[in-house]
């Protein structure tokens, strides 16, 4: 999965982003971001790692879970 096609998700209803956290690591500032697929806490759905451009230590991840 892509990030666009996962916006495209948000958009249609399908999946609602939830929150977006700090988790440390580095992620590349030359792409958007890792779509990763997530099962936890929250349910069922995707987390996004993206850069974060203030800090190399940490990144920032957001949630989007399926709508029930």
């Amino acid at each position: 999965m892509k990030i666009d096609e996962l916006e495209k998700l948000v958009e249609k209803g399908i999946i609602k982003e939830l929150h977006t956290s700090y988790r440390r690591g580095y992620v590349s500032r030359k792409s958007k971001g890792i779509v990763s697929s997530y099962k936890g806490r929250f349910g069922k759905g995707f987390v996004v790692d993206s850069p974060c451009y203030h800090s190399t230590l940490y990144h920032f991840r957001t949630y989007y879970v399926y709508m029930k």
